[in-house]
């Protein structure tokens, strides 16, 4: 199973709702040209963050209520492509402040498929959220490429209960979209957090790492030892040495196309020492197409030809690699139904 999905991080301007939206629209095209199924804009992002005391004139929040209605239109055409925008939404009563939701719509085939609601609104150092937002209570779970997806907003990854409760209701996997200022130590925080999340919720960490060998080998082992978690070294590239301290903490491992390359011995020297039950394969579409499709746009459907890879390095059978992958694969996504 393989979720593509594009992160818009991209530079919104307070108040331009027509130029905001149009950059949305312009990036759900090239996701889409990319193959992803899933398109993450930040936190506020149709209005730019933070819009402050224009939350509280009513013209603005309904012009933001048209402009999420135009992205809609013009994006209906872009087929199997959720997009989840971050947008204020009107809520109704005639409060003088808290006039509205700080709220993140799926978007998908020219509609608003679900909102989901910020529910913690933070209100301090530079934050004032609950002079203009009401907090949300429900979680959002939607499903993109056969999997369920729990929506979160910032300040709610900081808490344990909206993740606990899109765990509840279902969720699979975790998409939090951000507008947060960073600080010095930052990252640490957010780390940290994120690994909280992932013990409270039985969720499994997904980990990218390049060129930081020694300190993410650091990271893990510190935050293990403040309780285990599941995770998984995604398209994994990197040493030896680390390999084997995240295999030490349980982690599984994914192989992608760059097996296939024929400069990549280093890589296959590794894989040859991944523990046998804990190895899926993945296509990183659009990126890595496997040997003999290398330069072209990979596809889902060359995830064949790195499972081969795969079983010739380690000396297994066609057959063995498919059932000992898919087999890894159940057991570290245990909450999706096994065919």
């Amino acid at each position: 199973m393989t979720l593509s999905l594009c992160i818009a991080q991209l530079n919104f301007t307070v108040g331009d709702l027509r130029g905001n939206a149009q950059k949305i629209i312009d990036a759900a095209h090239a996701a889409h040209a990319a193959g992803a199924a899933l398109l993450l804009t930040p936190e506020l992002a149709l209005c730019g963050y933070a819009a402050e005391d224009l939350f509280l004139r009513p013209a603005f929040l309904a012009a933001c209520d048209d402009a999420v209605k135009r992205i809609a239109e013009e994006t209906a055409g872009l087929k199997d492509l959720a997009i989840v925008l971050g947008h204020p939404q009107s809520a109704s009563g005639a409060a003088a402040f808290a006039t509205c939701f700080n709220a993140a719509s799926v978007l998908r085939a020219g509609r608003v498929e679900q909102t989901y609601a910020k529910r913690e609104l933070p209100n301090y150092e530079v934050f004032d959220e609950r002079r203009y937002f009401r907090p949300g209570e429900a979680p959002c779970v939607f499903e993109v490429a056969g999997l369920r997806v729990g929506l979160l907003i910032c300040e709610d990854a900081w808490h344990a209960g909206p993740a606990r409760d899109a765990a509840l209701a279902g969720a699979e996997l975790l998409a939090v979209v951000n507008a947060s200022p960073f600080h010095s130590g930052k990252s640490t925080a957010r780390e940290q957090t994120m690994r909280a999340r992932v013990q409270e919720t039985g969720l499994p960490l997904v980990v990218h790492t390049r060129e930081a060998d020694d300190q993410m080998g650091e990271i893990l082992e510190a935050e293990y030892a403040n309780g285990p978690f599941r995770l998984l070294m995604h398209c994994y590239t990197s040493g030896g040495e680390l390999a084997r301290r995240a295999a030490e903490l349980g982690a599984w491992f994914s192989v992608s196309g760059i097996a296939t390359f024929k400069a990549a011995d280093d890589v296959r020297a590794v894989i040859r020492e991944m523990p046998a039950e804990r190895i899926i394969v993945e296509t990183d579409c659009p990126y890595l197409a496997p040997v003999p499709y290398r330069g072209r746009r990979n596809e889902p459907a060359y995830v064949g030809h790195v499972l081969a890879k795969l079983a010739e390095i380690r000396g297994w059978s066609p057959d063995e690699a498919e059932a000992r992958t898919t087999d890894a694969f159940f057991a570290l996504f245990d909450r999706i139904p096994r065919p």
